[in-house]
């Protein structure tokens, strides 16, 4: 933890894998692999080859038109999204007059070199609004609009030139969240939260189905339509999970069997595979079969910050498109207002221009933005004589079914690849993953901080206080980057002026507070107990626990008188029925 957190902290740690074999992991040689698969998303390398991935990124900007002689005080983007190899955006201007600012609301396509195809907003008249734009199979370009004078949607085909074909009246409620997809057989399946409807070209519904699980998301897999689905347990959030179920396209409904999987809304539908899109990769997903997912693009193979990305079209295995916000258009203190847009275009390299350079890995619970542009940083420098990747755990887990039940895998995850010897180099935000600490696993940091080679630290330059509390065992496994102190404040009118507390001195010490009065606001046992030292009754390194120490007996006393056995739910629905 410096003064001032900067690049030349990371810097350092990542020159610190140059002159020792070990950066804040330990690797074991191969004779000393334990048992198990390694399970990482990719094969770990240890040098940048020639044939390994690097793709170049090209930028075209999406020019949003504006009223000529006219000052925008305030931008807002709506969808913005790719329909087959078009740009499709809709928005909101708001321009200045002499009294509220004029909104105007406008839907433009762009091609897949960024020039503006048509301007929608002409296309329809007073009556009509254009709501989307879909593609059909034979990738022909429809628009869905909605009629304000008879609150109905139709379906028009969108001709090269801008105009609208020959109505087609959807007898089902679309907005910007629905799915609406063309069959086979000339029919329209429309997807919206909770329902699946099959509109007939006649108009009418030949089918339709409700169910409460289902989440509006519809996927192809090798011809068939599976529809995403959350079973929510509001009693226990262990027993939620997430799920497919075939869609029958004749009738709508979802049958079959709970096809369990992970977080459903990063991933992507092709016309017949679908992709899960998140800040560190692609991936080409099986979703009855995820074993054979395949990863097609990852950031780490550009130089690219991918933080503002908002759309992504995989055109092949060698070349993705991206949609970028490269502007702030919400912002008060803009001047100038307006929806900044870039079209991205990443065609993989003939060879790669990295090639030669030691690879090291940084592994990480969940993306960091900041973490990436660092890296990013140190990547382009043409004094850098290794090439640094990212690794996310959390991101990469596509089977995990809750957020707890993801909490573990990626834990268990991480031992795995780190006890096999292929894990990460560096480990980032892993700090509160008790168990790695220990020279088994880790490296004790303050060898590197306090080397006399020249790669060490100056600790006056750092809140060295805050790296002394971070060891163990007066070792330092994990260099805190930022900091945040936790307790609790009591008033000494009540509690008196004691510095400090046993268990027993602060049980009774509440024992003697009025009635009225409460030490801590009503929180589920677990949560309570996160608060507490429970990591020092855990010797990781030895495998063993001492739960049978009477201070840990005091600290499960404290959790159950003030812990409530309640969930986070249950308090959630108690406290809106109060106030109700």
């Amino acid at each position: 933890m410096k003064n001032r957190m900067d690049f030349r902290l990371m810097a350092i740690l990542i020159s610190m894998a140059l002159t020792v074999p070990i950066v804040g992991c330990k690797r074991n040689s191969a004779s000393e692999k334990q048992g198990g698969t390694q399970v990482a998303a990719r094969d770990r390398k240890e040098v940048v080859a020639e044939s390994d991935p690097y793709f170049f990124i090209t930028e075209k900007e999406l020019s949003i038109p504006v009223e000529k002689d006219r000052k925008v005080v305030y931008a807002d983007l709506g969808e913005c999204r790719f329909v087959g190899d078009q740009v499709f955006v809709s928005y909101m201007l708001f321009y200045e007059t002499e009294g509220e600012p004029e909104g105007v609301s406008g839907r433009v396509l762009f091609d897949k070199e960024g020039k503006l195809l048509m301007d929608l907003s002409s296309k329809a008249d007073s009556k009509e609004r254009i709501e989307k734009i879909i593609e059909d199979n034979s990738h022909e370009l429809y628009a869905i609009t909605f009629e304000l004078s008879e609150f109905t949607y139709s379906i028009q085909k969108l001709n090269q030139d801008g105009s609208l074909g020959e109505k087609r009246k959807i007898p089902a409620e679309i907005d910007e969240e629905s799915e609406v997809l063309f069959l086979p057989d000339g029919n329209l399946m429309i997807a919206n939260m909770g329902e699946v409807s099959i509109v007939a070209p006649d108009g009418t519904i030949s089918g339709s189905s409700s169910q409460e699980e289902f989440m509006g998301w519809v996927f192809i897999q090798d011809g068939k339509y599976y529809g995403g689905c959350n079973h929510y347990s509001p009693e226990d959030w262990d027993e939620s999970y997430t799920y497919i179920r075939q869609i029958d396209p004749k009738t709508g409904e979802l049958k079959g069997e709970k096809i369990r999987c992970g977080d459903l809304s990063h991933i992507s539908r092709g016309m017949d595979r679908s992709y899960l899109i998140t800040e560190g990769e692609i991936t080409k997903v099986d979703l009855l079969d995820l074993s054979k997912n395949q990863v097609v693009f990852s950031w780490n193979d550009t130089d690219y910050d991918s933080a503002r990305i908002l759309d992504t079209k995989v055109s092949s295995d060698q070349e993705f498109y991206f949609i970028e916000e490269s502007g702030n258009a919400e912002s008060e203190e803009n001047d100038d207002p307006r929806v900044e847009l870039k079209l991205l275009r990443a065609v993989r390299a003939e060879k790669n221009p990295n090639a030669g350079k030691k690879i090291i890995l940084v592994g990480a619970f969940e993306q960091d933005v900041n973490i990436r542009r660092h890296v990013i940083r140190y990547n382009l420098d043409p004094d850098s004589s290794c090439r640094v990747e990212l690794y996310y755990y959390s991101l990469n887990d596509v089977s995990a079914s809750s957020g707890l039940d993801m909490e573990k895998r990626v834990a268990e995850k991480m031992s795995l690849d780190l006890l096999s010897g292929n894990g990460p180099d560096i480990l980032m935000n892993a700090s509160w993953l008790s168990r790695f600490n220990s020279d088994e696993v880790l490296v004790d940091l303050n060898t590197l901080i306090d080397s006399t080679d020249g790669t060490g630290l100056d600790r006056n330059e750092y809140l060295d206080s805050v790296f002394r509390a971070s060891e163990q065992d007066g070792k330092l496994y994990h260099l805190p980057l930022t900091f945040y102190v936790r307790g609790w404040a009591a008033n000494r009118e009540l509690l008196g002026d004691t510095s400090s507390y046993t268990y027993t001195q602060f049980v009774d010490a509440c024992g003697k507070l009025p009635e009225d009065v409460s030490v801590f606001t009503e929180s589920p046992y677990n949560d309570l107990l996160s608060l507490l030292p429970v990591s020092e009754f855990v010797d990781y390194e030895k495998g063993q626990v001492h739960f049978e120490d009477p201070e840990f007996q005091q600290l499960l006393e404290l959790v159950r008188k003030y812990g409530s056995p309640r969930t986070h739910e249950q308090l959630a629905k108690d406290m809106e029925e109060e106030r109700n």
